[in-house]
């Protein structure tokens, strides 16, 4: 059985992933530090206070413990590709489809995402074994030889997560059929915890763990020091020592 979670953070109202999933008749879990609008087929898990979105997955896994589960950002909307190649709107019955078929790809990929909307028409059809996924993070914790990798750094936690499994040996399987796109300037989430200093201490350590994958990218402007990053994840599988 597929489990699925919905970390949320600073939307006590404004549960758009949720709604989707009770839409869909899809049983779910809010992981939340506040209380949270929830949904007839949604359970409230409520945790200390200031905890953020890595000790929230951190204790996804934790709390599941074995067996196959999903983390979906909280504010999410769906497409499905069409037989023309193209991406429309899934409907309820779409939703259902889509977890059924992460769920499918889970008794053989320990890791399966979906592609992002950005370019997703220029995406091949079927998998992608390779790159960057985010928003909806697919695992299969029986598939993961313990010691387990584990969330540890406050922002791009899932990219670090996919590298360690990428190390282990195990690539992931990213979904072409399905994309997915995150609400646009919406008060909450990490936009609450992330600060300049943040983001340039994590991804300094982010290149650390990985250096021969992670360029660091620094950009000056005025008064502040921005560092970003780029992963090779062409030859994240290959080059991984």
């Amino acid at each position: 059985m597929l489990r699925i979670y919905v970390p949320t953070h600073g939307r006590p109202d404004r549960q758009r992933t949720a709604d989707a999933l009770e839409a869909a008749g899809l049983d779910h879990e809010l992981v939340s530090c506040e209380p949270v609008r929830e949904t007839s087929r949604g359970k409230l898990r409520l945790l200390p206070q200031f905890v953020g979105i890595m000790e929230k997955r951190q204790w996804i896994l934790d709390d599941a413990g074995s067996g196959k589960i999903v983390m979906l950002d909280d504010d999410l909307s769906f497409k499905r590709r069409r037989a023309d190649g193209g991406f429309s709107a899934c409907t309820s019955k779409d939703v259902a489809e889509m977890f059924a078929e992460i769920d499918v790809l889970l008794d053989t990929w320990a890791h399966v995402g979906i592609v992002d909307q950005f370019l997703c028409n220029v995406k091949p059809r079927g998998l992608l074994h390779r790159g960057k996924y985010s928003n909806v993070l697919g695992y299969n914790l029986d598939m993961m030889a313990r010691p387990r990798p584990r969330f540890r750094l406050e922002l791009c936690e899932e990219q670090d997560f996919n590298l360690q499994l990428q190390d282990r040996g195990l690539e992931p399987a990213v979904s072409c059929e399905w994309s997915k796109t995150q609400a646009s300037r919406v008060a909450g989430g990490c936009s609450s915890e992330r600060t300049v200093a943040l983001q340039d201490s994590v991804n300094r350590r982010f290149h650390a763990y990985w250096p021969n994958l992670v360029t660091l990218r620094e950009k000056v402007r005025p008064g502040i020091e921005n560092v970003g990053y780029k992963v090779a994840w062409r030859k994240a599988l290959r080059c991984i020592s």
